[in-house]
């Protein structure tokens, strides 16, 4: 579902997604079993949720964030804005840790990664 104004590039995939107003799929990113909501931007190459059907649960942004190039964003996961400008998560390891609230910077740079890697394992 694709609100007004959204604007999907050339080259992104979306698919089973909500898409809310003023959003922005770059080009080479992919978007699956996902809300995003209004004026955000996932960027060039990022990921947000996983296909449907192996899906751990819908990948959900909130408004006025920017998913950075390259970011993938795992299944399950809900990353809203606060105002102090930090990144407020539901997202669990599976050694059971939870996430609650972290500033932006140590997201994209310490918890995103430690996702992605699970992932593969």
């Amino acid at each position: 579902v694709l609100s007004n104004s959204v604007v999907i590039e050339k080259g992104a995939i979306v698919k089973d997604s909500i898409i809310m107003s003023g959003t922005v799929i770059k080009s080479g990113a992919i978007v699956n079993y996902s809300i995003i909501d209004s004026n955000t931007i996932v960027s060039e190459d990022a990921a947000v949720g996983e296909p449907k059907e192996c899906a751990s649960g819908i990948a959900v942004i909130g408004s006025d964030l920017c998913v950075e190039k390259g970011v993938k964003i795992p299944s399950g996961a809900m990353i809203n804005n606060d105002s102090t400008d930090g990144v407020v998560v539901n997202v669990e390891f599976s050694n059971g840790h939870k996430l609650k609230e972290l500033s932006r910077i140590h997201f994209y740079q310490n918890v995103i990664p430690q996702l992605n890697k699970e992932r593969e394992l």
